[in-house]
């Protein structure tokens, strides 16, 4: 075979100039990607900006859990109280039942 009427020489300058650009793009894709998923300048003055909170109050979140724990448990009992019991159980349609022979 005749390597200059050979199509797919990858030792010609062309070709290596294509793929190092190619390289390059997704090299300056990869950094703008990951310079917006960092928080910038601008994000630290907005934050600054913000009036600061006090630190969360343990002692408020256990009484909203526990608050939350006794709301979950009346349903719970209620739920429990209706199984308990006989179920009133009204079919409002019913498939037609083939009996094979």
């Amino acid at each position: 075979m005749d390597k200059q009427n050979h199509s797919t020489d990858h030792s010609r300058p062309g070709y290596q100039n294509r793929i190092l650009t190619v390289i390059a793009v997704l090299l300056a894709l990869l950094v703008v990607q990951r310079a917006d998923l960092m928080p910038g300048a601008g994000d630290a003055h907005a934050f600054q900006s913000r009036e600061p909170q006090a630190p969360p109050n343990a002692a408020v979140q256990r009484v909203k859990m526990i608050q939350e724990l006794e709301k979950i448990e009346r349903r719970m009992d209620s739920i429990e109280k209706k199984l308990s019991g006989p179920l009133n159980v009204n079919v409002l349609s019913m498939p037609v039942v083939k009996v094979e022979e």
